[in-house]
């Protein structure tokens, strides 16, 4: 009995200290001796010192209740600070608790803390040596800025995240040991750092594919495969014009481009799923930013500056839209919003005396800006299986959401015609095997077909002017393609295998050319369109896709492609003497003399420009010849 009496007691003196803590639902303050402390939901924070010690021991309770917070500036711009031990009850550090702390050598992390915050070490210069704790996932902006004495850096494999300049300025920092588990990475985190600075190699990468510095000169730049997210390697880079991202890179991060003021072009990979704050500030010549489907988070100022951006449209899985998207991106006109957004940031839209947003009816985010009073469009709709837009000239399919193994993309929508088919509008979609495109058909954005498995055939209509780039990357089954001869541009790296599949055009057509001085073994736009399948129905075709397809009848032997290097003098007949029957030579002005003996019974075409020795070759030796074009710039 007199055991469960002292239990019981011991339970209203627990509760009694509760009680304490939370009475009126107002924190508590008292004092114990040199520290001030408040109460929270899960103990003290300590509040204040006002001791005088040089090496400090934080207690471990007071009357009991344990300490689990620092209060935010706790022993900031205390210069006489020597060392501080933490009670591994402390799982909140505040933001700049030892910032200034200019004499802390030594510090004794908690080993329940997960994240050092903002400012926390900031200017600790005398501080040389740092253990983070094994559970530690972040470490905050600025964390350790400053920190000149740190010489080695040991992060432990729990550390995913190091935050915009977290290490900033720490100049004596000489050896930095990174996990796999570190994947994102904020702007300067080494900046200036001994480590940062010794790198030599073209790509420096760290941890789970991070790049984090560029130390070329090229203008236009391949990202290597493998990374997997840029951190602002390319700030105020005035060299680069172009930059290639492999299909590996998820995250372009905080100012990645920022100033880049003469990068025309970079491509967005299909699984990027962030872009930081300031990624493309100041790039004041990026003509277009094909934003990926799968990305759900862009930073504010992302495209400020962007002088030629003209359209931006925001994919599918955003659901929040950040303050000054695109601030004085003057020629902006429209910008597109999911339906699925649900936040906008009152100054989204800032600077943008051009631009209209275009919304979905009803959705959040027509109420959003109809609170705002911000003028906006009702232009993005759905019926059957498309997500369209309206455009001054016809329709534009935006998505395509249906699972059907041929689709025939309608030719009118709402009696306008269909004109284009908008970035990534099919991709990733595992049912489509066949696509009838309408012949009302102008252009296809970047992405339009990409990673779609099972898609095998695309019937490109002959008014079709612009096909953008990487459209069927990721879609190794495409079997034959037809080019018609309206195309006036062609974007990059269309094909993921150009040895797998047939292309066709007219004869003697620009665009023939140009896939011939590409390197592709071009064939007869009957070749591609033996078999009309836009006669062919579901049923059919599912028996048919089982076969390896139908068999023309028609194959075109193969042409070898040679490309004759600029600045070469003369062409010699040994110089083809392992060259194929059948060869198509691009031959370039430098060449002034052509010997006989490269045709030695061979099947030569020759691609040259006008009014040079390799024309005039050809017409005295009744050799095919095909004037080069400068082709896929629209006039």
């Amino acid at each position: 009995m007199k055991k469960i009496f002292v239990l019981f007691i011991c339970l209203i003196n627990l509760f009694s200290v509760k009680v304490v803590l939370s009475q009126n639902d107002q924190p508590v303050r008292m004092v114990y001796g040199d520290w001030d402390v408040q109460s929270n939901d899960t103990g003290w924070t300590v509040t204040a010192y006002r001791g005088s010690e040089k090496n400090v021991e934080i207690p471990n309770n007071f009357e009991g209740v344990l300490v689990t917070q620092l209060a935010a500036e706790l022993f900031m711009n205390d210069i006489f600070l020597e060392s501080i031990s933490i009670p591994g009850n402390v799982s909140v550090i505040g933001r700049n608790a030892f910032n200034g702390c200019i004499s802390l050598r030594e510090v004794q992390l908690p080993f329940n803390i997960k994240t050092i915050p903002e400012g926390a070490f900031k200017g600790c210069k005398s501080l040389e040596n740092i253990a983070f704790p094994a559970g530690l996932t972040s470490i905050g902006k600025e964390a350790f800025a400053g920190c000149t004495g740190l010489h080695n850096l040991m992060l432990t494999r729990r550390i995913s995240t190091l935050n915009e300049s977290a290490f900033d300025g720490c100049t004596n920092l000489n050896n930095i040991t990174v996990q796999r588990s570190l994947s994102t990475l904020g702007a300067n985190v080494f900046r200036g750092t001994a480590w940062l600075e010794r790198q030599t190699d073209e790509f420096v990468i760290l941890g789970r594919g991070l790049l984090v510095k560029y130390n070329g000169n090229d203008t236009n730049v391949e990202v290597p495969y493998g990374t997997v997210a840029i951190a602002n390697v390319f700030e105020g880079n005035t060299t680069i014009e172009s930059v290639k991202l492999p299909d590996t890179v998820r995250r372009i991060m905080q100012n990645a481009f920022k100033g880049a003021v003469n990068l025309r072009s970079v491509n967005i990979p299909p699984w990027v799923t962030t872009i930081g704050a300031g990624a493309f500030s100041g790039c004041g010549q990026l003509t277009s930013a094909e934003l990926s489907i799968t990305l759900t988070s862009i930073g504010a100022n992302a495209f400020e500056n962007c002088d030629k951006l003209t359209e931006l449209l925001i994919p599918d899985r955003v659901k929040s839209i950040p303050a000054n998207l695109a601030l004085n991106s003057t020629s902006l006109t429209d910008i597109r919003l999911p339906e699925i957004t649900t936040t906008i940031n009152k100054n989204a839209f800032v600077g943008l005396p051009n631009a209209h947003v275009f919304v979905f009816p009803g959705s959040d985010a027509e109420t959003i800006l109809k609170g705002y009073k911000y003028p906006y469009s009702y232009i993005q709709y759905r019926t059957g299986d498309y997500i369209y837009a309206k455009s001054l000239t016809g329709i534009q399919i935006v998505r395509y959401l249906g699972n059907e193994m041929i689709v025939d993309v309608p030719a009118t929508v709402e009696e306008l015609p269909v004109t284009d088919i908008k970035t990534a509008a099919f991709q990733n979609n595992p049912f489509v095997r066949v696509v009838n495109l309408p012949d009302s058909l102008e252009n296809i954005g970047d992405w339009a077909f990409s990673y779609m498995e099972n898609l095998e055939f695309v019937n490109m209509p002959e008014k079709l002017r612009r096909i953008g780039s990487y459209v069927f990357k990721g879609s190794p089954n495409l079997r034959t393609l037809y080019l018609p001869p309206r195309l006036v541009h062609v974007g990059d790296d269309i094909f993921e295998n150009r040895s797998g599949i047939a292309v066709c055009a007219k004869e003697r057509t620009k665009v023939e050319i140009f896939l011939m001085e590409q390197g592709f073994v071009v064939y007869n736009e009957d070749y591609c369109r033996m078999e009309d399948w836009t006669h062919v129905n579901n049923d059919e075709y599912r028996n048919q896709a089982s076969n390896e397809g139908p068999d023309t009848g028609y194959q075109k032997p193969a042409e070898q492609f040679i490309q004759i290097p600029d600045g070469l003098k003369s062409l010699t007949g040994d110089l083809l003497s392992n060259a194929e029957n059948d060869v198509v030579l691009s031959i370039p002005a430098s060449v002034e003399e052509i010997d006989m003996d490269i045709l030695n019974s061979r099947n030569v075409t020759i691609i040259a420009d006008d009014d040079t020795a390799a024309e005039k070759f050809a017409l005295e030796n009744n050799v095919k010849f095909l004037v080069r074009v400068d082709l896929w710039t629209e006039k």
